[in-house]
This record gives C-alpha cells, structure tokens and sequence, in this order.
C-alpha cells in the first residue's frame, strides 16, 4: 500500500540511512609458505576508537598467532584524503574502513573480495537491499557492512513539557501541527526560536541530506535505477524534495527555519530550537 503523506511514519531508530564499512583484507600480504612461525602484520585503518575493536582483535590473534593487528584511528575530517593518499603511494592499509557512498569513485583503489570468501548469494542473504546497491558492482562484492547508524528524531522535553505536548511526534502531520506550537515570533514577526531545524542546507543543518534521504526512502523514490547506474528521483523524490522545503518557505505556514540560522546542533544546546533529526552520537 502506498502511504500518503500524513501516513508516513518518522522512522527514527529504525531507518537505515550510513553505513560505514570494512573492506575486506583486500591488501592481505599472502603467505604462500603458511607456516614456519613467520610472523605477519596487518594494517587496518578506520575512523572508530581501537577499543571498539580490540576484543575481535584478541579473537583473531588467538585463532592466528601469527597475526598481529596494527590499528590506526584517523579523523573522520581527514580520513578519505589520508586513505586515498596512501593508496596512491603504495603505502595503503591492508583492512580499511570504507564509506558506503565511496564505491563509484574508489572502486579501482581496492581489491573484491573473491567468491571463496564470500558469495553473492550469501551476502544477499546476510544483509538487505541497500548494501548491495552500496557494497555491490558488477556482481563483485567490494566490501562488507560494519555497522548501521540510524538517524533519530531528538526533541527538547522542556519545551514539549511547557507547550502541554505529552508526546513525540510519530507521524509527519503531528510533526507538522507541532511547528506553530513551538515557534515564537517577535513583534516584527522575525522568528526568534525555531520549532524545528529541517528545510534548509548543510550550511545551518547537520545532516540535512541524510535527512532529506529518509524523506526520500519514506515518499517511495527510487533515488536510483533499477541497474544502480545513475540518480532517478521520479515524481516522488520531487514531492519529497518540496516537503522538506516547505520548513524553509516564509509563505508557508509551517516556516520555521533558514539558513542564516545559528547552526542547528549548536542551536539545539542552547535550546533555541526544539526539534532536529542527528545521530545519536552527534
């Protein structure tokens, strides 16, 4: 059934939106002699603390002695121009974390897992629809999910408890009937505090794309063609698109927010907004 638009849910904790992945030992030294003590080290870069890690590190190294794991944490600011710089020089790691949005450019900089590894059917079978469009090309498998972060919606109880609001919002029509609640104009009717940071750009919101996906994946736009080839919106991604700027549109009368705006994490600790959609760990 195709929802409309007052139907369609916020999805929160539940939509499937980043993935950040580890490639494979791609660049794994082979071994042809396998045995003798010889001592092997992997390289393995990512964006996370090596804590996260370090207990499937010592799993490994005691099914492989052999092995040890030099793990490197680099800033997410700079981890893709590092990578791709190192790549270049011969000097890349051997396990790499890799962006789900990184394969049609970078895709030539690594190796595929071989089928042996692991098949295609195995992997359609571990993981859904999305990792292959981003993971897959060609049929070749190029890495594999790590983790899934899930974009929430976060909301000031304060102010929710001060407008008599009991509730979150769980539908985008409640979402809507809560922006003239919440918003406070001044005399000159200039708004001075936003019900909610949403249609505007990266400029004033964090994570204003990956927003602008979910309404995307919730209005049943294709975003990209059944070949994974290229971008294809359709009708649908249009009306996405003009829902999420109706927030940013004076003659609407659900404005709440623009661009020259106070950046909206900062706005939200300092309470000058009360509703935004982040990541838990923003």
């Amino acid at each position: 059934m195709n929802l409309t638009r007052n139907q369609i849910i916020i999805i929160g904790v539940v939509v499937i939106l980043i993935f950040f992945t580890i490639l494979m030992f791609v660049f794994f030294r082979q071994n042809s002699g396998g045995g003798g003590g010889e001592q092997i080290e992997l390289t393995f870069w990512g964006i996370e603390s090596q804590q996260n890690f370090q207990s499937v590190f010592d799993s490994y190294t005691l099914f492989r002695p052999e092995v040890r794991i030099d793990y490197r944490q680099i800033n997410v600011d700079s981890y893709e121009s590092n990578l791709i710089n190192a790549l270049a020089a011969n000097r890349g790691p051997d396990i790499l974390m890799f962006h789900n949005t990184w394969l049609p450019k970078h895709f030539d900089k690594i190796v595929a897992a071989d089928e042996s590894q692991i098949s295609l059917s195995t992997f359609r079978q571990m993981f859904p629809t999305v990792a292959e469009q981003d993971l897959i090309l060609n049929n070749t498998i190029y890495s594999l999910p790590l983790y899934i972060d899930t974009l929430a919606f976060l909301y000031n109880k304060d102010a929710f408890d001060a407008n008599a609001i009991a509730l979150p919002p769980t539908q985008w029509y409640e979402f809507q009937n809560l922006i003239p609640r919440l918003k406070i104009k001044n005399q000159a009717n200039q708004i001075t505090h936003s019900a909610a940071a949403i249609g505007g750009s990266e400029k004033s919101i964090n994570q204003a794309t990956d927003l602008l996906n979910l309404l995307m994946l919730q209005f049943k736009s294709p975003i990209i063609d059944q070949q994974y080839s290229q971008a294809d919106f359709g009708d649908q991604g249009l009306e996405a698109f003009n829902f999420y700027l109706q927030f940013a549109n004076p003659a609407s009368p659900f404005y709440t927010w623009n661009d020259n705006f106070q950046y909206s994490i900062d706005a939200f600790s300092q309470r000058t907004v009360d509703m935004i959609f982040n990541y838990a760990e923003a």
